[in-house]
């Protein structure tokens, strides 16, 4: 035997058998009898008004209503008799008035966090550069764009007393706060260790042990540090993880790899990181980016590529640093249309000027 269930209407309560009325609120539940022979089986016309049709039945006395007629509490319908009949106002108006104060509350507190956050978006574009440093010789520029209001790329450059350049980049894994905070940490740390000793090997072996003892387990950061002699026309650094750097030889006509390995910072293993130089010529041109440019989407879902970006930076021959980027970001941003950015996105250049 299979026994009726009904829902009641305004508490969401199971009414089993044949039961007009809900046990807990008291309700009254059903529908009147369908019009048996008539084409609107389920629908007549409105009880107070017969030249309409009515649209629900009312929750007490079960007569049709139309939409003038109806007065809805709590997604049931009643006639304005029954409203004072079968329904407990004082009890609804206390349950209303406590939704709309929880409705207020979290909306105070979305603006609280959104609020927040806004200043911390604004901390952290502060942390990064505020305008290249002036190194004759040397033409630099950067560029980083969060996807949320924070993220985890970070980028910096800044001259050294005999004249080199000191630059990293990094990208930690994940977004948000979490992300931000982190690479905090690591900007606090990297200006002592520079300081002391600019050589990109030890600093990143320091870095390591630091987020290795600060961050979460499973959290990791891609790094790389590097110092730029304009005179020497060298670059040496050392990569913790992060995407090979780009060099442009325009006299070539070719784009490259600088390659260096290494884990990423917050590895459980301990690896000594190895430092590699690569001589430079005039007009050359380094570019140094997060995965956010090679691993964006276009609403196709294909990626970028380092095939496509090295194409990209190919074709910015006479362009100047901070024009190779606008050329990259446009380039970008035009292969993936429409599509929402899923990643943060920083890029930098520094270019042999000559002197």
């Amino acid at each position: 035997m299979t026994v009726e269930r009904k829902t009641c209407p305004a508490c969401h309560a199971v009414v089993l058998g044949s039961a007009r009325e809900c046990p807990r609120c008291r309700t009254r539940i059903g529908r009147p009898p369908l019009l048996t022979g008539s084409s609107e089986q389920t629908r007549t016309t409105c009880e107070f008004h017969p030249d309409r049709l009515g649209v629900n039945a009312c929750g007490g006395c079960h007569k049709w209503l139309c939409a003038d007629c109806e007065i809805c509490i709590l997604g049931q319908s009643y006639c304005q008799r029954c409203v004072y009949i079968y329904v407990d106002l004082p009890k609804v108006f206390d349950r209303l008035s406590k939704e709309s104060a929880e409705r207020v509350r979290l909306a105070r507190e979305q603006e609280r966090l959104a609020g927040e956050l806004r200043i911390a978006h604004e901390m952290q574009a502060r942390m990064l550069p505020q305008a290249p440093p002036h190194i004759p010789g040397l033409d630099v520029a950067g560029f980083s764009d969060p996807c949320r209001e924070v993220g985890g790329d970070y980028y910096d450059y800044w001259s050294l007393p005999d004249g080199r350049l000191a630059l990293c980049i990094g990208d930690v894994t994940g977004k948000g706060v979490p992300a931000a905070l982190l690479m905090a940490m690591v900007k606090s740390s990297l200006f002592t260790l520079a300081t002391e000793n600019p050589a990109p090997g030890p600093i990143l072996q320091s870095l390591a042990g630091m987020v290795r003892s600060l961050a979460d387990r499973n959290q990791l950061m891609t790094f790389l540090f590097g110092v730029v002699d304009p005179k020497a026309r060298t670059i040496r650094f050392a990569n913790a993880g992060h995407i090979y750097p780009f060099l442009y030889r325009p006299s070539e006509s070719r784009v490259v790899f600088l390659e260096a390995n290494g884990l990423p910072l917050g590895a459980p293993l301990q690896r000594d990181y190895v430092e590699a130089e690569y001589r430079l010529e005039t007009d050359d041109r380094i570019v140094f980016s997060t995965d956010g440019i090679v691993e964006a989407h276009n609403t196709a879902h294909e990626m970028l590529g380092f095939e496509m970006l090295q194409d990209v930076i190919g074709a910015t021959r006479g362009l100047d640093s901070h024009a190779t980027i606008h050329h990259m970001l446009t380039a970008m941003r035009r292969f993936t249309g429409r599509a929402p950015v899923e990643d943060d996105t920083t890029v930098v250049v520094v270019r042999l000027a000559g002197a």
